[in-house]
């Protein structure tokens, strides 16, 4: 561990919220309940209902403690080294740093966007994984809008284009805003709506060229 990335590390934490002071002093020596304490916080705001092993007094116990977070992080994509964690030292920073970037990431994006509030507001009202599964819905309509538009190019006036214009219509918007509670619900399934849409339309266009 270099002393940028501490550096880096002791500011991305103390940007979203951390309350602790953390020093180069701190990782000098192995520091599990520090590493420990920081993880358990950082997944706390990443994931509210996350569920945690509950104590790290023996081997046994921070074993489970570490593979239980890793594994639920590993799920929406964010892979952590649980033997480099258990090391509590420079090796564990590398690893926290990693996590504490993506939830500065969503701090920055929540501070971007005006209406969401504060990052308090926003840990609890959307979790990071829910954010992962739109943005793959919206890269799914990316992909099919693509589709489209490459059949309709050569068969001008031919197709309705609805579905594709609406499609990226509702791109550009969910690209600039992410609801919560109920609205998310309803953009989700308008973003499934447009997508069974957009199939329908890429699948009748194949055919009109197969025909052809």
């Amino acid at each position: 561990m270099s002393y940028r990335e501490l550096r880096n590390f002791t500011e991305k934490m103390r940007a979203i919220g951390y309350p602790r002071v953390i020093s180069m002093e701190n990782f000098q020596n192995p520091n599990f309940e520090l590493v420990a304490d920081i993880l358990y916080w950082m997944v706390s705001r990443y994931d509210p209902n996350v569920n945690v092993h509950g104590t790290i007094e023996t081997q046994d116990d921070r074993i489970k403690f570490l593979s239980g977070i890793t594994r639920h992080l590993a799920a929406d994509g964010i892979i952590l080294n649980s033997k480099s964690l258990y090391a509590a030292n420079g090796y564990a920073v590398k690893e926290l740093l990693k996590f504490a970037n993506v939830l500065h990431e969503a701090l920055i994006a929540v501070e971007n966007y005006e209406g969401l509030g504060n990052f308090d507001d926003f840990a609890m009202s959307i979790n990071l994984g829910t954010v992962k599964r739109a943005r793959a819905l919206a890269s799914e309509i990316t992909e099919q809008g693509s589709r489209l538009y490459e059949m309709l190019s050569g068969y001008e006036g031919n197709a309705d284009r609805n579905a594709l214009e609406n499609a990226l219509s509702f791109l550009d918007l969910f690209s600039s805003k992410i609801d919560h509670g109920a609205e998310h619900e309803h953009i989700e399934r308008q973003v499934q709506r447009i997508i069974e849409s957009t199939r329908h339309d890429v699948d009748k266009q194949h055919s009109l060229q197969q025909s052809l």
